[in-house]
């Protein structure tokens, strides 16, 4: 997510955006169900902020990830190949 100035994306993936990347079509690599789920935390203190970033960059299905302000804590576009991975 690209967005205004009270976004703040997950660990090191924000730094992606400096550098040249190349399309990839979803179903073509397994992932045809893209969605975007947001998360609220229990906690915001900085700690568990901070865990919950590294633990978003350690999934390979979050192809992004933002911390925003208002009724949720972040939102994350995720892509998978079906419902079920979305359930665990």
């Amino acid at each position: 997510m690209r967005g205004g100035e009270a976004l703040h994306q997950c660990g090191p993936r924000a730094a992606a955006e400096e550098v040249d990347a190349a399309r990839v079509e979803p179903r073509q690599v397994g992932r045809g169900l893209e969605v975007v789920m947001a998360f609220t935390l229990r906690n915001q203190n900085p700690a568990e902020v901070a865990r919950f970033g590294e633990a978003m960059v350690g999934f390979d299905e979050v192809l992004d990830c933002a911390q925003v302000l208002g009724r949720f804590d972040f939102i994350a576009h995720i892509a998978v190949r079906d419902v079920p991975p979305l359930e665990n």
